[in-house]
């Protein structure tokens, strides 16, 4: 009875040696489980390690304690945690990678694709936050033996549509208007509206109409119209692009560009008033102006129904634009001459046209505050009186 006694006091106290023994060891060993949105991995340091020779340990620091201070003294050293994080934690690798690749995303800002041809002028596709293991912080957690440990992640929150919509914001728009039955006219200004139409301005660039346009000949396309030349309307390659310029120039003016070329008609056009026209010329006379704007001008350009129209687009307008027009004119007076019957009436009449002298002031609004009058040009145009042939019948 007595040695039945000695015996199971012996084997208490040898289990609980050995159970003090384990004890003794479980500073150094990390067992916890990694879970994020329904995903958990679990992971026991001693289980992973129990292969591993004694010097290989050793050079792990595996029966360390403190692991948060091993770390800290690589971290110090330059090594970035995830290395460090694998260097102490032997095996944890797969167990990270699945998380990676599950998880981590590269930021995509939110775009966008310019469509002139269509209704919706700019097609938007929605950005995606770029996400990111927290790997310091899932260092700190692991060394300091929390048990449950929610994957940290780190956000770098994407550009969202609303945000890049101001960027292609309208910035004005313009239009003029022709007659839809001279075909002639009206193919010019449908031609040089195309070429226009879809041009991307970068910031700092300068915008050459002779450049996108190109010449004005038969090769290029372009048909015979009347044109302005000397004061007078006679037929020319190209006629009706100068309209084309003008439309553009006014567009430009509304959304506050700074112009570098601009000329006026010798004539005052008819579908524009004084100090509002842009004359172009190939090889001679340009329109040019430049984006002085903190973000790439986007042109639309069309024609339909007896109208040409420009719009632009780009960053939002600071201020609302106003165009101001002084103008002093003098009437032309009409004087009727004998029709000349070897030639036709066309050949002998002359439109008259007002002689003009006129100030453009562009204004900037805010509300109904004016900020700023700036005068951006001062012109003459010719006075030409009014040539009528009649047929006088004698009696």
């Amino acid at each position: 009875m007595k040695l039945t006694k000695i015996l199971t006091l012996t084997l208490i106290v040898s289990v609980l040696f050995c159970n003090f023994s384990a004890f003794a060891f479980e500073p150094w060993d990390r067992q916890f489980t990694i879970y994020c949105q329904g995903e958990s991995q679990s992971y026991t340091l001693s289980k992973m390690t129990e292969n591993l020779s004694q010097e290989e340990k050793e050079e792990r620091k595996i029966h360390y304690a403190n692991k948060w201070q091993i770390a800290c003294e690589f971290l110090e050293m330059g090594l970035p945690p995830k290395a460090v994080l694998n260097y102490l934690f032997y095996g944890i690798s797969p167990i990270l990678s699945r998380f990676e690749e599950k998880f981590e995303q590269n930021r995509k800002d939110a775009t966008f694709k310019f469509c002139p041809e269509k209704e919706e002028k700019f097609l938007y596709t929605k950005g995606v936050d770029g996400v990111k293991i927290d790997w310091y912080t899932l260092l700190k957690m692991v060394c300091q033996n929390h048990k449950k440990i929610q994957l940290p992640l780190k956000y770098d929150r994407a550009k969202t549509v609303d945000e890049i919509k101001q960027f292609t914001a309208k910035k004005s728009t313009f239009s003029t208007y022709y007659n839809p039955n001279k075909p002639s006219r009206c193919h010019n200004l449908a031609l040089a509206l195309k070429k226009i139409n879809g041009t991307v301005l970068e910031v700092g660039e300068t915008f050459s109409f002779n450049k996108i346009v190109g010449e004005r000949s038969e090769k290029q396309g372009f048909q015979s119209a009347k044109i302005i030349v000397n004061g007078r309307y006679v037929d020319g390659i190209g006629g009706g692009v100068c309209q084309v310029s003008t439309t553009l120039y006014n567009a430009v003016l509304y959304a506050n560009l700074k112009v570098k070329e601009v000329h006026p008609h010798s004539l005052v056009p008819l579908y524009v008033s004084a100090g509002r026209d842009a004359m172009v010329s190939y090889g001679a006379f340009d329109f040019q102006f430049e984006n002085d704007t903190q973000s790439p001008l986007y042109i639309v350009a069309f024609c339909q129904d007896g109208r040409a129209t420009v719009e632009i687009y780009g960053m939002k307008n600071a201020y609302d634009v106003e165009i101001s027009t002084q103008v002093e004119r003098t009437p032309y007076d009409t004087k009727y001459l004998l029709f000349d019957k070897t030639k036709t009436f066309d050949e002998q009449y002359v439109q008259g046209s007002d002689g003009v002298k006129s100030k453009t002031y562009v204004i900037q609004k805010k509300g109904e505050k004016i900020l700023s009058t700036t005068q951006v040009r001062s012109d003459s145009y010719r006075k030409v009186d009014c040539i009528y042939p009649i047929d006088v019948v004698l009696g």
